[in-house]
């Protein structure tokens, strides 16, 4: 594979993939971001429980907290709020 002299892609920037990428690989690639969405789904989804509002209101919320930390954050103030175990507040996952 050539080595591209682009600079590495900022978040939300697009960037080109190589053209001989193997079917494998683009494969793997879509796993990943399928998973991480659905990751995400599942932080937003339990704020918006957690929070007592409906789904269309809390993605209002949500929408505007823009990095991963900070909507785990969220989801740990909450928990807190709502006094869960404190084992599942303490497994926040290490930055």
């Amino acid at each position: 594979m050539a080595k591209s002299t682009r600079r590495p892609a900022s978040p939300g920037e697009d960037f080109d993939l190589p053209a001989d990428l193997p079917p494998a690989a683009l494969r793997s690639i879509g796993a990943i971001a399928t998973d991480w969405s659905a990751l995400e789904f599942r932080i937003s989804d339990l704020t918006w429980r957690l929070a007592a509002v409906y789904p269309a209101l809390g993605a209002c919320i949500t929408a505007q907290i823009y990095t991963f930390n900070a909507r785990v954050d969220a989801l740990i103030a909450l928990l807190r709020l709502r006094q869960a175990d404190t084992k599942l507040i303490a497994a926040k996952p290490v930055s």
